[in-house]
This record gives structure tokens, sequence and C-alpha cells, in this order.
């Protein structure tokens, strides 16, 4: 192809008109390289805010990092280059950037901590409301599992006004309804959660991610009729994999909870190819720890040997997909262990470890019921 402005803006136009998909990134990472290769900033600037935002709703926040750090780095040289538009849109991407470090424990934890104060230092000069400051310090805490720095970032963000570059009135509902569960304050989570689930407030993400938000806080409350409502909204609302693994390990933990086993193996089947594919390693874990999760149940039940589609590339893949259960449920708790050492030691602390036992005690009290 050409080396023209042309010929890449042609080739952007090309994947602009694609639906998201790894064709498309590959459109998208061909017209970057071009342009880098033409030297042509702007037009560098332009394709790789398009690539973050496939990337970021694609299961691809690798490839936003990347992208992102050289938007930032280009900005810092000639802040004077850049247009409103172009400054407006790399301080609202640096919020996806702090909100993809979770699923990167190869990120150090200074060097997450330092991007946070980058972000807040950024705003503050900036003039922007510190709200979305405490948002993502909130988050990051409760990744860590550090309930009461959590609290305290989240009365902060609570307590601190709204303005442009705050997430939307549906997202940040969704993420509060995440607080109050990991606060263990059920009732709570699905109070909040109200104006999301009465179609209220909704966005491209919503009401699909608080639909999967809400299922374990109303297993924990014995309300199974509404999770059995908002499961079968939520699961209807995936095209596929890449949209949210993450969401997904919630619906297939849902599943297992109950005791819809059929269901749950279905579940796993669709999805678990790209649950091992993607490099995004704190969703991974979720949909991993529900497999894990499924499997016990099926023990439990007294079956020894489970038919399932596992991809080839897997590990313990057999051609006539008759698998024991017991060899199963020891890999995927190998994994999930390491990926939660990871985790811990990149966070100095156990929460992930922590999780792993919960799950165990919240199988036991639903039993007990």
């Amino acid at each position: 192809m050409e080396l023209t402005k042309e010929a890449i803006l042609e080739l952007s136009d090309k994947a602009n008109a694609m639906p998201n998909s790894e064709a498309k990134l590959a459109l998208l990472e061909q017209a970057i390289s071009m342009a880098d290769r033409l030297e042509d900033v702007n037009l560098g600037f332009e394709l790789r805010e398009s690539l973050m935002h496939v990337a970021s709703y694609f299961g691809h926040s690798e490839k936003s990092l990347v992208a992102y750090a050289w938007c930032l780095a280009r900005f810092d040289e000639k802040p004077e280059d850049m247009d409103y538009f172009q400054t407006r849109t790399l301080y609202w991407n640096y919020k996806w950037i702090l909100g993809d470090l979770i699923e990167f424990p190869t990120i150090p934890l200074q060097k997450a901590l330092d991007l946070h104060e980058d972000f807040a230092r950024r705003y503050r000069e900036a003039g922007h409301s510190e709200r979305t400051v405490h948002y993502y310090n909130m988050r990051f805490a409760k990744h860590r599992g550090l309930k009461e720095e959590a609290k305290q970032h989240y009365d902060l963000w609570q307590g601190t006004k709204r303005d442009g570059y705050s997430d939307c009135h549906a997202c940040e509902t969704s993420v509060m309804v995440t607080y109050h569960t990991f606060m263990n304050d059920d009732l709570k989570a699905i109070e909040t959660a109200q104006p999301v689930l009465e179609g209220k407030q909704r966005c491209a993400s919503e009401p699909r991610d608080t639909y999967g938000n809400v299922l374990l806080p109303l297993v924990r409350l014995g309300k199974l009729e509404d999770a059995s409502k908002y499961h079968e909204k939520g699961i209807a609302l995936f095209k596929n994999s890449q949209d949210s693994i993450d969401s997904l390990g919630d619906h297939l933990r849902y599943l297992a909870l109950v005791n819809k086993l059929d269901k749950a193996l279905a579940l796993f089947e669709q999805h678990i190819a790209w649950a091992l594919q993607t490099a995004e390693l704190h969703a991974q874990l979720n949909f991993l720890m529900a497999s894990h999760l499924m499997l016990q149940r099926f023990l439990e039940s007294g079956e020894t040997e489970l038919s399932v589609r596992l991809p080839q590339d897997h590990p313990l893949f057999k051609e006539n997909r008759q698998y024991e259960i017991s060899e199963l449920n020891e890999h995927f708790y190998q994994q999930i262990t390491s990926l939660s050492e990871r985790f811990d030691q990149r966070n100095q602390t156990s929460h992930f470890k922590e999780r792993i036992q919960q799950e165990k005690e919240l199988l036991k009290i639903i039993q007990a019921s």
C-alpha cells in the first residue's frame, strides 16, 4: 500500500465502518504503523484514540496501555500542538488506563500508585473536579482489598461535585453496587442498583454490567427469583466473549451457586476459550474462579466424569471430551491459586487468597440454606 496520508485515512475509514473485532484492531494497528512511518503525529494521535476505544470495549486493554503511553508522551513534548478536543480526549482516556491497571499484575504497585498520583496532579492543574480522582482511587483500593482506604475514597468521591470528566450516572451506579458488595452490604448494593435496574439510567455498558453485579448480593440475600430475572436479562445482552469476560464470570458464578449446572456448563463452554486467551488477567481470574466453583458443584452432586468442550490448545484437551471432574477441578484450582498469588504479590495484600476461601464458605452457606 502506498505510504500517503490519503491511503492511511482510507484504511482508517474502512476500519471504522467495521464492528469491533480482531480484524478492526488489526487495520487500526496497520494504519498507526503507517502514520508513524510518515511521521504524522496528529494522525497517529487520532488513530490511537480510535484503537483505544475499540480495545477497551473488546477485551484488549493491553493495547490501550501502549497506545495511551505514546499519546501522553507526545502531549507532554508539545502540549501547545494539541487542540481542545485532543486534550479533552487525552484527559478522558486516562480514566480508562487507570481502570485497566487492575488487569495486569506485571505492573508494579508503585508504578500503579504513581499513575494515580500523576492523574490527580494533571486533573488538579487543569482545574477539573477531583471527584473522578477519588472514584479511581476507590476502585484501586477495592481491587487491593483495602476496605478502610476504599471507604475513605468512596466518601470523598460521593462528597465531590460532578463535572464533565465524571463517568456517566449509570457507570457510577454500577461501580457503587460493586463497592457495597465488596463491603458486604448487600441490601445497600441492591438499593443502589435500582436506577439502572428500573431503566432510569443507561449507557453503552449498562444495564448489562449491573445485571451481573447484583447477582451475588441477591443470592446472598436469598432473593433467587430476582437473581434469575436479572441473569436472564443480562446474559441476553452479551454479543460475544470479548464483550466482558469479567461480567460473564459473574453469571457463571450465579449459575453454579444456584446449582443450574447444565446452563453453567453451556456458558463455560461458550466462553472458556477467550477467558484463557485474554491478556486481561483480573477478568480471567474472575471467570476461572467461577469455573472452579462450577466444578466443585459437579463433584458435590456425585458426578465423577464430565463431557465438556475444551479448546484444542488446552493442556487437558481430549478428542472424546470425557474428563475426570476431579482432574479438571484441580487444574482450575491451581490456575486461580497461581493468578491470585500474582495479584496479591503485586498489591501487597492477601485479598485474592481470601476471595478463594470466601467462595468456599459461600458455597457452604448456600448448601445449608
